[in-house]
């Protein structure tokens, strides 16, 4: 059914309508961690800003161990400020409900990108994806050179790179998803992150930062071919496929692909470590020297264009869910604009008295405007009360 009446955001549970300076509308996704919400900042003189806020689940913001740690990546990902990581903004507790606020990114998660080709049989054009994926390995590179407020190094690692984790937007930004969140045992083993994990993470061996570009070169390698890597049936096969690490070469087979493209999704993918690229940044610059040996620049304005021609019908979908979303933030903001004026107070009227005998005399008139204007009544409501509401 459709009906005029239900395109307002509708509340799914029972969960705080405001966190914060935030009003939480409608439930964009779930995940382990939380929900998030399309969310409205509010704030003096009618300033707003559309954000997203993650509001943690009840059973894990009730359990200190995780709040101690949600906090702890909440400090980490402030000191995070990159053009393609996705921008802390704030974080509370309010009444025990935990919440993060992130900003408001309009565009897809790679994930959709990976399978709008899969069911189109065919990859996302190639520049387009070298270009997703060096401005992701920027993102990485920030993560792992970052710093806290004394200088220290934080040695951070994404360890969950997949395509649900990266996001473009549809003006062709790239945004790395969740830099730091609290990531406990077998979370980072999950069957969405495991087709991504390097050789020595699915061993259970040590790794470090050049399992994040292994992660890089799967969703590379899955962009340009327009379909998955190491996808098995179920978690033991796709560890198996891992381990054989069979990576077909993909010159031959994507239509325009240079050999140069090719040669840097194999080394990403290296088996051994060592023979990979030693850190995300290394990875971009040679995706760009790859693309200017071609004779390509590709900007975000390029991958905006490919990103709303691909995804026209959930463009205009979401344009919509803004504008409906910007209706209801109106009513609230109606609301508490009503609500901030006190309703006028009669004066309260002394109990009758007798009057005082007095001579009688000719009674005084005011002899001031001012003591008219003090003395007259609206109905009992003196006109000081309206001139001050209605400025």
């Amino acid at each position: 059914m459709n009906r005029a009446d239900d395109r307002r955001p509708k509340a799914t549970s029972a969960y705080p309508r405001v966190l914060g300076r935030y009003h939480l509308l409608e439930e964009l996704s779930e995940n382990a961690i939380g929900v998030l919400h399309l969310a409205r900042l509010e704030g003096p003189n009618g300033f707003q800003r559309w954000s997203a806020v993650r509001r943690v689940h009840p059973h894990l913001a009730a359990d200190p161990s995780f709040a101690r740690d949600f906090f702890d990546a909440a400090r980490a990902a402030a000191s995070l400020r990159h053009p393609n990581v996705e921008a802390t903004l704030d974080v509370g507790d309010t009444d025990g409900t935990l919440w993060v606020a992130l900003e408001y990114l309009h565009g897809e998660r790679v994930a959709h990108l990976v399978s709008r080709a899969e069911i189109a049989e065919t990859g996302v054009a190639w520049d387009v994806a070298c270009r997703i994926v060096g401005q992701a390995a920027l993102g990485l590179d920030a993560i792992h050179a970052s710093h806290d407020a004394r200088g220290e190094p934080l040695e951070l690692m994404h360890v969950a790179t997949t395509p649900r984790q990266i996001f473009v937007g549809y003006e062709g930004e790239t945004k790395i998803l969740e830099a730091c969140v609290p990531r406990r045992g077998s979370s980072t083993m999950s069957s969405d992150v495991l087709p991504y994990m390097a050789p020595e993470q699915v061993l259970e061996e040590p790794f470090d930062r050049r399992a994040d570009v292994f992660a890089l070169g799967v969703v590379l390698w899955e962009l340009c071919a327009g379909r998955r890597l190491f996808l098995g049936d179920d978690d033991d096969q796709t560890r198996e496929l891992i381990e054989r690490h069979r990576v077909p070469r993909l010159e031959t087979k994507v239509r325009g692909l240079p050999a140069r493209v090719d040669e840097i999704i194999a080394l990403a993918l290296a088996i051994d470590p060592r023979h990979r690229y030693p850190s995300a940044q290394d990875l971009a610059l040679a995706i760009d020297e790859a693309l200017a040996a071609e004779q390509l620049v590709v900007t975000d304005y390029d991958a905006g264009r490919y990103m709303k021609a691909l995804f026209a019908d959930r463009f205009a979908a979401r344009e919509d869910r803004l504008h409906r979303a910007a209706d209801a933030t109106e009513i609230f903001s109606r609301a508490k604009l009503a609500s901030s004026i006190p309703p006028p107070r009669r004066p309260s009227i002394p109990p009758p008295q007798a009057p005082p005998r007095k001579k009688q005399s000719i009674p005084e008139a005011p002899n001031t405007i001012r003591d008219v204007h003090e003395t007259e009544t609206v109905e009992g409501i003196s006109l000081d009360h309206y001139l001050a509401a209605s400025n």
